[in-house]
């Protein structure tokens, strides 16, 4: 895993962290998923899973989404 892909990594699970912590999701943290997903770096395993369940729970309702 090189530097870029480490701190995607880290980036990643901060804002999944703080998410699963609170219950809500930001703007902030949505657009921050966002510019992660569409950036240039490759995502492993792991951080798709965890996108994928935050995706999930948002369509299910289970995280409030503030501004």
């Amino acid at each position: 895993m090189n530097k870029s892909s480490l701190s995607t990594s880290t980036d990643i699970q901060r804002i999944v962290n703080k998410i699963y912590a609170t219950g809500q999701i930001t703007r902030a943290d949505q657009q921050g998923l966002t510019a992660l997903i569409f950036s240039d770096q490759v995502l492993g395993l792991k951080e798709c899973q965890q996108i994928s369940e935050i995706i999930n729970r948002l369509n299910n309702g289970w995280l409030k989404v503030i501004d």
